[in-house]
């Protein structure tokens, strides 16, 4: 099995992800979407939702939702 590497770009606003295998980069894309909105959901049911689903959720369960996490380091805790 020849390995693959993983790149991870975890933005503030946007994140997105390449891998390298056999020599080539490739971006992993997620439907259509190159980059996603950094943003996580936590569903009442359980359940994860990431990128724009999850930016979406904010305006349903706006505590569920983490984003910008980020610039969250190096904060007192509250």
């Amino acid at each position: 099995a020849n390995p693959i590497a993983l790149g991870i770009d975890l933005g503030t606003s946007n994140s997105a992800c390449a891998v390298v295998q056999e020599g080539r980069a490739k971006v992993v894309r997620r439907g259509t979407d190159r980059i996603v909105p950094s943003v996580v959901a936590a569903r009442a049911d359980g359940t994860l939702v990431v990128g724009q689903e999850a930016k979406h959720y904010r305006a349903v369960d706006p505590a569920r939702v983490a984003y910008s996490v980020k610039s969250w380091r190096g904060r007192a805790s509250r």
